[in-house]
């Protein structure tokens, strides 16, 4: 087997300055997706709210409540339910006098009845306006908030799955764009719909713009990097997207309109079309679709731009893809999402990543929307929620190179698991500096583990289906995703309840990682044939071929001056100056 298309960054750079440049452009959209993922919690927030009577508007929203709302046990006023007070028989003077503690017999044999047509007063104290109070979603239509989450959920997995396969097809550069253009066409239409079912819609295409434009962008980073500082980058993608989770809780205290904020939201991807201009097709997507010009070219261009010298003779051709027996690759015209399940290692790779990545997507957003409800103030624990991801990705990159991806996977899922069991019987104490530290460790694991399986994901599956591949992990997530505020719902069958299946599913998919193959220091597969020969490669196999590399002199080499390493003298793409 010839050498793929790795080899080749020794010569035009691993992660050279412009890498660099496309890395941080990239990263955007990463960014934007942290913004957009959980803007909902803002969007959609859980407003103070209480029968609106109309001959109280003049009064405190206190005032309102003591004189009309029926108080609850601890202390709180009924969000559905009025006393039906006729207000030309008694005043609201005599009313608020009236010291209910003492059992006032008027109040006592007053009914209570639904809030009926009026309506609704909200609490504007944390937010101006929401969904919430726009559409009414309270009481008996409370639960259409969680359908709008699981909606924009479903979009995220159809996004991964559909943009995914027609990355493989149709090219990395093309689809980013569209999923750039349907993210703010898609996100400023739905600040303005007009009705909830409008919303929902509208968040599903959001979904799927954001789902597609996210995985596509984090395989263009797989991509066009060298693997010497791949794991590094992958890893960090998530860094970006920590940063937009850390960010929005400030955005969103400065601006509480829900109108205005998705308008904000949305923006930033009119700017971003401009990557029409400014971010290459993948080359070795290329290369795999047999457009070895364009390949060599843009190969060239990162020569040029990284400063390193490349011969005018270098042809990138056929056999720096496939093996010498194997002329054409027919890879590049047939793979598809079916052939993660035609071979037996592939398949069983792909099961235990879907696993994986659902139980990580279910515990990460299942923690991110409960981070508001530790302590009082929302935007403050939701800021602390997404600043706790920084370290995780920090910490992840020093040991992945280390220890590689499987063990410490393992370690952060079971660790995360075991944190969410410790919160179970602290759940009552809800402002407990303990419960917030002891669920802040647990986001911390989950949030490393996450990114972990995202670079080992596509380090796992080969060129011609990685993007598909990724894009299935990515999909499960979704199902993760749009599970989490529908296990939220079971506090109310046991509070403990949605904490207890946290922890077990988190160590069940920490301890499943140990049938993935470990890709510390392995070339990327390009072909099926060596994604499949990647699944046979045992724990025991990896430890010889370490010892027979140690033990074995080098083959012919040349020294790579900017990267340091060794590099084959006999390049398939040509002759390369070191």
């Amino acid at each position: 087997m010839v050498q793929n298309f790795d080899k080749i960054f020794n010569s035009i750079g691993q992660c050279g300055r412009y890498q660099i440049f496309l890395y941080f452009l990239l990263g955007l959209v990463a960014f934007i997706s942290g913004w957009l993922n959980l803007v909902i919690i803002f969007v959609a927030g859980n407003q103070d709210h209480w029968c609106r009577i109309p001959e109280l508007a003049n009064y405190s929203f206190a005032d309102q409540k003591t004189i009309a709302i029926p108080a609850i046990v601890g202390g709180s006023y009924s969000h559905c339910k009025k006393y039906d007070f006729n207000y030309t028989v008694y005043s609201v003077e005599e009313i608020l006098s009236w010291n209910r503690s003492s059992g006032n017999e008027v109040i006592n044999s007053t009914d209570v009845v639904e809030c009926g047509k009026d309506g609704w007063t909200y609490d504007t104290t944390w937010w101006l306006s929401t969904i919430v109070e726009q559409f009414d979603l309270v009481c008996k239509r409370e639960w259409i908030v969680a359908i709008t989450t699981t909606v924009f959920m479903t979009g995220m997995l159809v996004g991964c799955v559909g943009f995914g396969a027609l990355a493989d097809k149709f090219g990395r550069h093309k689809v980013l764009l569209l999923n750039l253009a349907l993210h703010f066409a898609f996100g400023l239409a739905a600040a303005f719909s007009p009705n909830v079912l409008i919303f929902a819609m509208l968040r599903f295409l959001c979904g799927m713009a954001a789902g597609g434009g996210y995985t596509t962008a984090f395989v263009l980073i797989m991509e066009l990097n060298g693997p010497k500082h791949r794991t590094k980058l992958g890893i960090w993608v998530q860094g970006f997207f920590g940063l937009g989770f850390t960010t929005l809780p400030g955005l969103a205290y400065f601006i509480r309109n829900h109108v205005t904020l998705q308008i904000v939201i949305a923006s930033p991807c009119l700017l971003l079309l401009s990557y029409y201009w400014l971010i290459p097709e993948s080359p070795r997507w290329l290369m795999t679709q047999g457009r070895y010009e364009e390949a060599e070219r843009i190969a060239r261009k990162f020569a040029r731009l990284n400063r390193r010298s490349v011969s005018k003779k270098i042809k990138l051709t056929e056999g720096t893809m496939i093996s010498d027996d194997n002329k054409k690759d027919k890879d590049k015209d047939t793979a598809n999402i079916l052939d993660l399940l035609r071979t037996p290692n592939i398949r069983r790779q792909t099961f235990c990543v879907v696993f994986i990545w659902l139980v990580n997507s279910l515990v990460y957003y299942g923690l991110s929307f409960s981070s508001g409800s530790f302590g009082d103030n929302i935007y403050l624990n939701i800021f602390l929620g997404g600043l706790v991801e920084l370290p995780a990705y920090v910490v992840t990159m020093l040991l992945l190179d280390r220890f590689g991806r499987r063990v410490i996977l393992i370690s952060f899922m079971v660790a995360g698991g075991a944190a969410c069991l410790g919160c179970m019987p602290l759940l009552p104490h809800k402002t407990s500096p303990v419960l917030l530290s002891i669920a802040m460790f647990g986001k911390f694991c989950i949030s490393a583990s996450f990114a972990i399986i995202y670079l080992w994901t596509a380090e796992i599956y080969p060129t011609v289906v990685r993007t598909v591949g990724v894009g299935s992990g990515s999909m499960a997530a979704r199902f993760g995703g749009l599970l989490a505020p529908q296990v939220a719902l079971l506090v109310k069958v046991w509070e403990p309840l949605p904490t207890l299946l946290f922890g077990i599913l988190s160590i069940m998919a920490g301890l499943l990682a140990l049938l993935l193959p470990e890709t510390l220091n392995r070339q990327l597969p390009e072909t099926l044939e060596e994604g499949e020969k990647l699944g046979r490669i045992s724990s025991l196999s990896d430890t010889s071929d370490k010892i027979m590399m140690k033990a074995s002199p080098p083959s012919k080499t040349s020294l790579d001056e900017e990267e340091g390493e060794m590099v084959p003298e006999n390049r398939i793409m040509g002759e390369l100056p070191s």
